[in-house]
């Protein structure tokens, strides 16, 4: 069994001294969903029901309780070690990628920012060459490992085109409801998939993944879209998945260092966003 992220050991541990998920958020600074979903990776990667619900709340099941007082000793003795070698402070500077900055890590900074109230953060979305770590979706270098891989796949409002019906087959999708970032070559890769192909060229081309994001959820047409962008549209139904069908995109997220290199603080950064997209 591989080791469980120390994140979803953190709350588990947090929960049992604190009893309830809302405690648990708010001494973690994250959101209710968040400890959740850590729970719930945490159980599957544990193999044995950690919780039941209790009335409103819920409680830890007694394999749940065994396991923390196991491995408490060693949480503790983690965290002091933490709080005693960790140098990483002063200013940060981070270039990301638009959509990754947007729909992933805004969502999460208040997880960092906790671990480390030391450091002070600037994000940027437009790399100017100053940043000491740059997070970038480009064509990926087969010889590195990537943050992460995107797999696409058609997504639309459910009032898709001012309420006009989906079509059943992909054959019979209007090319003018094709929304494109950046390129009309992922449609046609997709299109492909499906055993069909037409002219793409007639959709609005896109410079920016959350105007053409945006434009998908306002009815305006389809769009390509992945996990890491559409997740919660997709959970929320502001979106929806009408087609069966990924493909793989032939870039991927990598992270880069800046030409100061690695400084404690970037490294702490580092570590985090592995961790947590490991998670």
């Amino acid at each position: 069994m591989s080791l469980p992220p120390l994140q979803s050991i953190t709350a588990l541990e947090t929960l049992d001294r604190l009893g309830s998920v809302k405690a648990t958020a708010s001494a973690l600074n994250l959101t209710q969903s968040a400890v959740s979903h850590k729970l719930k990776t945490l159980q599957v990667t544990l193999g044995f029901p950690i919780m039941v619900a209790n009335g409103r709340g819920v409680i830890l099941t007694s394999q749940a309780r065994q396991y923390v007082r196991s491995i408490r000793p060693a949480l503790t003795a983690l965290q002091d070690a933490h709080q005693t070698i960790s140098t990483a402070s002063g200013p940060l500077t981070i270039s990301c990628a638009p959509g990754f900055a947007a729909y992933w890590l805004a969502p999460r900074l208040s997880e960092f920012r906790h671990l480390f109230p030391d450091i002070t953060l600037r994000l940027l979305t437009q790399d100017s060459g100053s940043a000491d770590l740059s997070i970038r979706f480009t064509q990926q270098d087969t010889s590195k490992d990537p943050l992460m891989r995107i797999h696409f796949f058609p997504v639309c409002a459910p009032s898709y085109a001012h309420g006009l019906p989906i079509p059943k087959r992909a054959v019979d999708l209007n090319p003018n409801h094709l929304l494109h970032l950046h390129t009309r070559k992922d449609w046609d890769m997709w299109l492909t998939t499906q055993n069909t192909t037409f002219d793409t060229r007639k959709g609005v081309l896109f410079d920016d993944v959350q105007t053409m994001l945006a434009a998908t959820a306002a009815g305006q047409g389809l769009s390509l879209g992945d996990r890491l962008t559409c997740e919660d549209a997709l959970r929320s139904g502001a979106l929806i998945q009408p087609y069966a069908g990924e493909i793989l995109s032939d870039k991927a997220y990598v992270l880069e260092t800046g030409k100061g290199g690695k400084t404690a603080s970037s490294n702490a950064f580092e570590n985090w966003l592995t961790e947590t997209l490991s998670a």
